[in-house]
């Protein structure tokens, strides 16, 4: 019985080993052949990620056209009408026409009756009506309007209303796909898609900080919503301006232009710069590693930040030396500055000094 014992011992010390040796080459093995399985994995299955993404935002059109559409509307008698005498000569055939009608479309923006349309140099002519979401037409007012960006606001009678949300997305994506609901003269809700074709940095423009997108939508579609596929609101389609595709005023900044118009009825334009806030996305599109500024991006036209030479997408460093975190504090800075203000700004990755000229004392 001892003996058995003495040798059963050490082959049971042996078997051990061996599972132990064993055990430890698999895991050599497999730490091995592990990395190159992973790299055969993701170039299998990155394209059918890719394609499944993809079809989700088509697979999502239906719902997000059934949740939109309810808060879409078109404005009647807001917009300029073009005269017929102004037009060019040799336009015979343009005469015997009646004008276009001053229409522009919108969203609600509250439950209780608030509309965002884009209407440029809008003044009204005549009574405004709002073509509701069911058909019927309701008298609205003209509550607040931005020459800045063309937004204006308006109210209409109303309770319980379907609205959309402005997109908690930083900037929208070069590449971005969205739906855009409108309604066009004599119809009800349609749609149609577009994708984000280039951005104001793109297109090197000083003053706007748009986005454009293709394909062109009519121009009597200006004002319609660019939705996401969360059915947010990531751009506002603006009057077209020659280039490929059709502007659209992205949706950060059309968020913070409305907060404006509801708290206080009209938008504050400190020397004429609507600034935003350095986020990470807008970092990255702008070739920077900063983490506070404000970013430009809008510059009224002939205002005193446009005298100056500032551009849209300068990163506003410092005030007087003092730094700058964010947009809301530039704006309380340059809100009431006297005579000369001294800026520190970031443009195309170089430190500039330029000076603002606000009011004499």
């Amino acid at each position: 019985m001892m003996d058995e014992t003495h040798t059963s011992f050490p082959r049971l010390l042996g078997t051990a080993l061996l599972i132990l040796l064993l055990v430890g080459i698999g895991a050599v093995i497999g730490a091995t052949l592990w990395p190159r399985v992973v790299t055969v994995e993701q170039r299998v299955t990155a394209p059918i990620r890719r394609d499944i993404g993809a079809q989700g935002f088509a697979e999502r059109l239906p719902d997000l056209v059934e949740a939109t559409c309810p808060a879409i509307v078109q404005v009647n008698g807001l917009l300029p009408t073009p005269s017929v005498a102004n037009l060019p000569k040799g336009h015979k055939a343009k005469r015997a026409m009646p004008p276009p009608p001053p229409i522009t479309n919108g969203f609600f923006v509250s439950d209780d009756g608030y509309v965002l349309a884009m209407a440029p140099g809008a003044h009204p002519q005549g009574p405004i009506s709002v073509q509701m979401p069911d058909g019927s037409n309701a008298e609205a007012e003209l509550r607040a309007s931005d020459p800045a960006t063309g937004l204006v606001l308006l109210k209409v009678d109303g309770k319980g209303l379907t609205t959309l949300d402005f997109s908690d997305e930083d900037f929208p994506r070069i590449g971005a796909s969205g739906l855009i609901p409108f309604v066009a003269p004599g119809q009800r809700c349609a749609i149609q898609t577009g994708i984000v074709a280039a951005d104001y940095l793109v297109d090197h423009a000083h003053n706007a900080g748009t986005i454009r997108a293709t394909p062109a939508l009519d121009p009597v579609l200006v004002g319609a919503p660019l939705i996401d596929s969360d059915g947010d609101v990531f751009g506002i389609a603006m009057p077209a301006d020659g280039k490929r595709g059709t502007p659209y005023l992205p949706g950060n900044v059309a968020a913070r232009v409305v907060s404006q118009m509801l708290r206080s009825g009209s938008p504050t334009r400190a020397l004429g710069i609507v600034p935003d806030d350095l986020t990470p996305v807008l970092a990255r599109r702008l070739a920077t590693d900063r983490q506070r500024g404000a970013v430009i991006s809008w510059v009224v036209p002939g205002s005193a930040a446009d005298k100056a030479g500032l551009h849209a997408a300068d990163i506003v460093l410092a005030v007087n030396g003092a730094p700058i975190s964010g947009a809301s504090e530039l704006s309380r800075t340059l809100d009431g500055a006297r005579g000369t203000i001294p800026l520190t700004i970031l443009r195309d990755g170089q430190q500039i000094a330029m000076t603002l000229s606000g009011p004499d004392q």
